[in-house]
């Protein structure tokens, strides 16, 4: 009759792998590793190579003996919910010592939620460095985790974390961060990040999207522009910014009006100047409205020519004595 491995299977199967027994174990077990997903059913199958006279699966869960001269038996848990199981196939036979094989079990559990967040309330601003955290929540194992960050729909970084961390036993928490800037063209994107287990089957899992508001301040491609006067000539100053800028008009030096719009009808020839501005900064750009008679034109050209070195000269100034600081 076969007698069942001791209690102290644990003290055994240290001996057997000190000595190589268990190496040399003729058994199989298939599959030879599991990957289960906590709360799931397991199953595995020990076969003999050599006639039994008994085995079976010594574990803290779905533990089986067969005293009968069995050539396979299966290791069978309706819902796994245990992260540290450990079975182990045993096998007595007239030919072989009594040994033992060890199934390594991998319990995974995806995570409850993920979650973006984006340090600093409020709309963000050019020139300035933010963080964004994934915040993973009840997840295990603690390794083999990737973390992919998202600009809309592009892919802008992927972070891991792979190192088995053996004292980290069931589910936790664990927050991945990403360093960021953000110019004007990202006003009104959305950021995500998605989570995933690497080695398992499940689909990754995708956290909120998070729309970023960038203020800035505005800025013209062109900060110079020569027009025909026309009887319906309408210059356009319309510049990007957030908040949206107010402008003011200047003609020949002089103010024509501050107001909201972008565009201002020209009916004489002459410099018109526009300043589009916000709390964040100004841009100025300067309109040469050229009549079309000749003496006119090179009049317009001149005066066109002086104002833009007055102003580049009034600007340099300004600069010096406001400082390195200055936003504009």
């Amino acid at each position: 009759m076969m007698t069942r491995i001791k209690p102290m299977f644990g003290i055994i199967y240290l001996f057997f792998s000190l000595t190589g027994a268990a190496a040399d174990c003729p058994v199989e077990i298939i599959p030879p590793s599991l990957l289960v997903k906590y709360g799931e059913s397991a199953l595995a199958t020990c076969r003999a190579l050599v006639p039994s006279t008994g085995m079976g699966w010594e574990s803290i869960v779905g533990a089986v003996v067969e005293d009968g001269g069995v050539q396979e038996v299966n290791w069978t848990v309706k819902e796994l919910r245990d992260w540290t199981v450990d079975p182990l196939c045993y096998l007595n036979s007239a030919v072989h010592d009594q040994c033992l094989q060890k199934l390594p079990v991998r319990v995974y559990q995806m995570p409850e939620s993920v979650t973006l967040t984006v340090s600093g309330a409020g709309w963000k601003y050019t020139e300035r460095s933010y963080n964004l955290f994934c915040r993973i929540e009840n997840f295990a194992p603690a390794g083999n985790v990737t973390v992919k960050w998202f600009k809309g729909g592009t892919l802008v970084k992927e972070s891991s974390e792979k190192q088995d961390d053996l004292d980290k036993v069931g589910p936790r928490n664990a927050t991945f961060e990403m360093t960021t800037s953000f110019s004007p063209s990202d006003d009104g994107t959305e950021y995500h990040c998605e989570v995933g287990l690497d080695l398992t089957p499940d689909p990754v899992m995708k956290s909120q999207a998070v729309r970023v508001t960038v203020h800035y301040a505005p800025l013209h491609a062109w900060h110079q522009e020569q027009v025909l006067l026309d009887a319906d000539t309408v210059l356009d100053c319309t510049v990007s910014a957030n908040p949206p800028p107010a402008y003011e008009w200047t003609y020949m030096g002089q103010m024509k009006k501050t107001e909201k719009t972008p565009t201002h009808k020209a009916t004489v020839a002459g410099n018109y100047t526009c300043t589009a501005s916000n709390g964040h900064g100004r841009s100025t750009k300067l309109f040469t409205v050229l009549s079309r008679s000749r003496g006119t034109f090179w009049a317009i050209i001149i005066a066109g020519g002086v104002v833009a070195v007055l102003l580049i000269v009034s600007y340099t100034a300004w600069k010096c004595k406001a400082g390195a600081n200055s936003i504009i």
